[in-house]
Formats: structure tokens, sequence, C-alpha cells
């Protein structure tokens, strides 16, 4: 009986999570259609946000080119990324894989971020963490055909910052990450170290 009562209590907040963020807005006309990039195999929910689905060009299997800039040292990287829908397609995860050095058989860090959508609101929220242990906070937004994802909660070095992510010059076989990073809550951003190509596996 406590079973019972217990599947039904879960499936009653499921169901009412679903509706919630099925109701949220649409996204705004500057917002780019990238539906020719949306993976077919792995299609959302057609109750979802129409926000999600402009995510779809991150789905899939990448090929990541990476560049670390610290303290004037520059490192270049090989890592790969795969993203698909989940939440039964109200949600985007993406997941990177970092190898240690030019070896695939040791991992420097892996780091998962689930994009979705506000119910409230209708703006592009996540939550981000890593095995290095960060766990960040998400907001993003497209911008003349960016995708632009501000991120805090992040510790460098001692200090807070607030990072963002510009995913720019998207094509459904590529796109780039660079990384800004601001010490005044957002006011000025500066250079944030980390660069990004990213191509579609075949």
């Amino acid at each position: 009986m406590a079973k019972t009562v217990t599947k039904l209590a879960t499936g009653v907040f499921l169901c009412a999570l679903t509706t919630s963020i099925a109701n949220a807005q649409q996204v705004t006309p500057d917002q780019p259609d990238l539906s020719v990039a949306t993976d077919v195999a792995n299609l959302p929910d057609p109750r979802a946000p129409k926000a999600i689905a402009n995510l779809a060009f991150m789905l899939g299997e990448w090929n990541l080119s990476t560049t670390f800039v610290i303290n004037s040292k520059t490192t270049h990287t090989k890592a790969r990324m795969e993203a698909h829908y989940a939440m039964g397609g109200f949600a985007i995860e993406q997941v990177q894989i970092h190898p240690g050095g030019d070896s695939d058989t040791k991992t420097l860090f892996v780091s998962s971020a689930l994009f979705s959508v506000h119910p409230k609101t209708g703006e592009i929220v996540g939550v981000s963490q890593n095995t290095l242990g960060n766990r960040k906070f998400i907001d993003g937004k497209f911008v003349d055909g960016s995708f632009i994802t501000t991120v805090s909660g992040e510790m460098f070095q001692g200090a807070h910052l607030i990072n963002r992510f510009v995913y720019a010059d998207i094509t459904p076989t590529s796109f780039n990450i660079r990384t800004e990073a601001s010490d005044d809550d957002g006011e000025t951003w500066r250079d944030g170290g980390y660069m990004v190509h990213a191509e579609r596996k075949s």
C-alpha cells in the first residue's frame, strides 16, 4: 500500500512539473531557428518550450580542440562532448570528457551541464557539476546568433568569479566556445583564458 501511494505521489509531481514547464514562455524573436541541426533520432517532447529546441545545435557527439591559458602558459588538449535530450525532452544534458595529457586512458575531469527552461520566466537556466568539485548555476540567452551562458558559483584562486561561455559561429557541424570572466559582478568582462573548437563526429 505504501509503495502504491509513493508511486502515485511521484506520478502527480512529475505530471505537475511537466505541465508547468510546457506552459513556460516561448523564445523571443532574436533567438535563431536552429532546427536544421536537430538530431531527428532524438526529438524533444512537442510540448516542450521552443527555447529547448533552439539548443539542438549541441546535440550529438563532438570532438573538442581546447586551449587553456593560465599564468601566460598555453596548453592545447583534445576532449569529447556528448549532448542529448533529458527529462523527457524538456531539457538537454551536455557532458564533456577531458583526458589527462595526450592519453585517452586517463581523465583530467568530466563536466555535466543540464539546460532547461524556467517555468515562470521562460529563460534558459541550468546547473553544471564537474569532477573537480565545482558546482555552478547557469543563465542562458541568444544574442545576435550566439548562445551566451552566464555562470556563477565558481571559485578560482580563492575568489568568487562570474564567468560566461559564448557559443559562436554555430553551424550544423561545428561551433566555437570562448570564456570571459568578471571580477565586478558582470559590470566588465575580460578574457577567461579558455577556448574550444567543436567538430561534430562523422
